[in-house]
């Protein structure tokens, strides 16, 4: 891990999954985590909270960070930019209980080659949104699971979706 001290801003590269966890629990609003190139290993992040946004990019757009999976629950705070996710029929990215993420310029892909699999997964979170990005060779790009059915007294049954 590097670390360059721009204004009271922290700019660190990494260049592990655990180099990333350790980069967030001491990051601070402003500061911004370069990801060198390379490959990932799965990564669950919980109970991340910051005042303003900490930036997660690829330190390269040329040769993007390839994460291969992400697990968000309980956060807020985090912009991830400028880097691949891949899932090979799972899911990609996952977003529980969560606020205020933003994700930007992303290649989401599958790996085996068939559709399948999800890119998004995003569940009792508010203030997410995916913008600019690409998925390809999966089956569902976003999935907004349906919350409990409510029963209205005509007795049919009403699902809502929440992002």
């Amino acid at each position: 891990m590097s670390d360059q001290i721009q204004g009271t801003s922290v700019t660190v590269t990494v260049s592990s999954s655990d180099g990333l966890s350790a980069a967030l629990r001491g990051a601070h609003a402003g500061d911004t985590i370069l990801l060198a190139a390379g490959t990932y290993s799965p990564i669950s992040l919980n109970n991340l909270h910051y005042d303003g946004v900490v930036t997660i990019q690829s330190a390269d757009s040329a040769h993007q960070a390839v994460l291969t999976g992400l697990t968000l629950n309980g956060s807020s705070g985090l912009a991830f930019n400028s880097m691949a996710m891949t899932t090979a029929a799972g899911t990609a990215v996952t977003v529980m209980n969560s606020s205020s993420i933003a994700f930007s310029g992303l290649t989401v892909y599958g790996t085996t080659g068939v559709d399948e699999g999800v890119g998004f997964l995003v569940r009792s979170s508010s203030g997410v949104s995916v913008t600019g990005s690409d998925f390809s060779r999966i089956g569902s790009g976003i999935a907004l699971p349906r919350v409990s059915p409510r029963f209205p007294q005509s007795g049919r049954s009403k699902a809502e979706s929440y992002i």
